[in-house]
């Protein structure tokens, strides 16, 4: 993949997208990370290997999250990209939240489409996404929701032992036709 080098000036930083983990530390060293702190790597940078990582956008960022914590950060001083990620000599968070109410909504709809996708008609499936919007908000226990991903599971599994039953039968029944 092609690598752009080049320096960024410390008075025109380029914002980027990083994530850290739910204790707000660093995925890489377990590192405490604070907001409006300078973090810095001694050049050469490589990325992948060494350096301060970030992506332009937070989609590209999530790709390589170790944990719900968003931060946009300046980067400056000397920089690689790739299409997907950057590594800088320099890095300071400007600001952060945890998303994980975001993450959790986004794999509902994730889930959802699945669900659709594969024309899945079993309410267990559908209720443990609903539970899991109601345990979002509070509204159900941990043990309410054990409940539901329970039955969801048992959903699939109940929806793959279909499937294989009705691949078994279409085996045997093109077999039998095949000796006839």
């Amino acid at each position: 993949m092609t690598t752009t080098r080049k320096t960024i000036p410390a008075d025109k930083p380029l914002l980027v997208w990083h994530f850290l983990k739910a204790d707000w530390t660093r995925a890489q060293d377990g590192e405490p990370v604070k907001i409006g702190s300078t973090y810095h790597v001694a050049p050469p940078l490589e990325i992948c290997s060494h350096g301060l990582h970030a992506s332009r956008l937070p989609s590209d960022a999530l790709a390589y999250s170790q944990g719900p914590m968003l931060t946009l950060c300046e980067v400056w001083g000397e920089f690689d990209e790739q299409p997907d990620k950057v590594v800088a000599e320099y890095r300071r968070p400007i600001w952060g939240k945890d998303i994980s109410p975001e993450l959790n909504e986004f794999a509902c709809c994730c889930a959802e489409v699945a669900l659709c996708i594969a024309e899945v008609d079993d309410s267990r499936s559908w209720d443990a996404i609903e539970a899991m919007r109601a345990w979002l908000r509070g509204e159900i226990t941990d043990e309410k929701l054990d409940a539901a991903r329970a039955a969801a599971g048992a959903a699939a599994r109940d929806a793959a032992g279909d499937a294989a039953w009705t691949a078994a039968w279409t085996a045997a029944w093109a077999a039998a036709q095949d000796a006839a």
